[in-house]
């Protein structure tokens, strides 16, 4: 369906999507930079969330709280983004911030299920400030490298690759997620008569796991419950260490392809 859109596009005297845009360097790597961040930052807040609330037992209000340091740093580090991209040239900044969420996500991966709040709040501080750093001068470079008169079209096709970027890192590392946490329950199921409606809330979620752990009690449900937060760990640890794998490559992007300066297109250019 994409290729059909594109062939469409490329033959259409009034595009929806300006393929001429993506012969820039310096919007090509940006715009895939800024997808990658937001696929990072969604799929990553998509399962920290739920470690928040379901493995450290955080209300939904506790948990939003506690994440907040990721938007107060990124309110922090973005507008520093500035000086430092007239100091250091984007390409240098950029990169920088890709490497930092990168970190703060390969922190993620290492967590462990005895782990606490206070082991995972050096990824949120990394992963906003990270993120502070390479949005701006990303978006900059995105608007910066098409003509005025088409400034609609670039900034659409940015945020269709950022929804694009955070929907993929739902959808992917929320499936990583899952298929390792499915796969550690698995054989401990084995064996044991459960009716099928009862399986599918314990392999759907940790939360769905939990509850019926709650119900079952005693040693069985205490035993449920253990392996259905080490399952969910694995399973996160999986999906972090993916995301900051994928964002490392974002930043070789970004330093082969992604000039440190350039000059802004003239009208009709």
């Amino acid at each position: 369906m994409l290729g059909a859109f594109v062939l469409w596009e490329k033959r259409s005297s009034h595009p929806m999507l300006e393929l001429s845009f993506f012969s820039s360097p310096r919007f090509s790597a940006a715009v895939s930079s800024m997808a990658i961040v937001l696929f990072a930052l969604m799929g990553g807040l998509f399962v920290l969330t739920q470690y928040l609330q379901f493995s450290l037992g955080y209300s939904a209000l506790a948990a939003g709280l506690r994440i907040a340091p990721v938007a107060g740093v990124l309110l922090v580090t973005a507008p520093l983004s500035t000086p430092l991209v007239r100091l250091l040239g984007t390409k240098a900044v950029v990169c920088t911030g890709l490497g930092v969420i990168a970190a703060g996500m390969l922190i993620v991966s290492s967590t462990t299920v005895h782990g606490g709040y206070m082991d995972a709040l050096p990824a949120f501080i990394l992963i906003g400030a990270g993120t502070g750093l390479a949005m701006a001068p990303s978006t900059d470079s995105v608007m910066g490298s098409v003509p005025p008169e088409l400034a609609g079209a670039g900034s659409a096709t940015n945020g269709a690759f950022l929804q694009t970027g955070g929907a993929l890192g739902v959808a992917v590392l929320g499936s990583l997620l899952n298929g390792r946490y499915k796969g550690h329950l698995a054989p401990l199921l084995q064996g044991h008569q459960i009716p099928a409606d009862v399986l599918h809330t314990i392999n759907g979620s940790l939360g769905g796991a939990l509850a019926v752990a709650q119900q079952v009690g005693g040693a069985m449900g205490t035993g449920l419950a253990s392996a259905a937060r080490q399952g969910f760990v694995l399973g996160m640890d999986l999906s972090s260490e993916t995301a900051g794998y994928v964002v490392i490559g974002a930043a070789l992007l970004v330093l082969v392809v992604l000039p440190s300066r350039a000059r802004k297109p003239r009208a009709g250019k």
